[in-house]
């Protein structure tokens, strides 16, 4: 059976960015996926690095925002990406940062996102949730230091 292509890609987490004691999964899905995987370990160096400079209320958001480019860079969307609501009343701030992001990552097509609610019933949830849970592997695995690298817009197109 041939999976039909959506003009939607959708993306779903499991494991919320602030629940350091579970692995975050981001899966966007349209008839293929792509998930990224970002370990509690690391999801603890990170809110670790965030409180040692005092922005630690941004910790979820700027990385929600990280994961959410690399995503991008490697699954390139083509059309309308549909982005679970997973941080209400911080959208704008997601937006504007993974703008930079994608930006510093390279990404020179224009990516039309939106905010709203993805189900659980959908591909995406299912898949972020088997990720999440070890009976799928990741297709990215990210740590720490390149999230850091991201954020700080130290990663370029290239860099390590």
């Amino acid at each position: 059976m041939i999976k039909k292509k959506s003009k939607i890609y959708q993306i779903d987490q499991s494991g919320k960015i602030e629940q350091t004691e579970r692995h975050t999964v981001l899966a966007c899905t349209n008839g293929s996926s792509t998930t990224i995987l970002l370990k509690k370990a690391e999801k603890r160096k990170l809110q670790k690095l965030f409180k040692t400079v005092g922005i630690q209320k941004l910790f979820p958001y700027l990385t929600f925002a990280a994961l959410l480019a690399v995503l991008i860079k490697v699954f390139k969307p083509k059309y309308k990406l549909v982005i679970d609501r997973e941080y209400q009343g911080h959208e704008n701030l997601i937006e504007d940062k993974l703008k930079v992001y994608l930006e510093d990552l390279g990404v020179k097509q224009a990516v039309h996102i939106e905010f709203d609610h993805v189900g659980k019933l959908s591909n995406a949830h299912n898949l972020a949730y088997q990720t999440a849970m070890s009976k799928r592997k990741p297709d990215i695995m990210v740590g720490a230091n390149e999230v850091m690298k991201i954020i700080l817009g130290t990663k370029k197109v290239g860099s390590a």
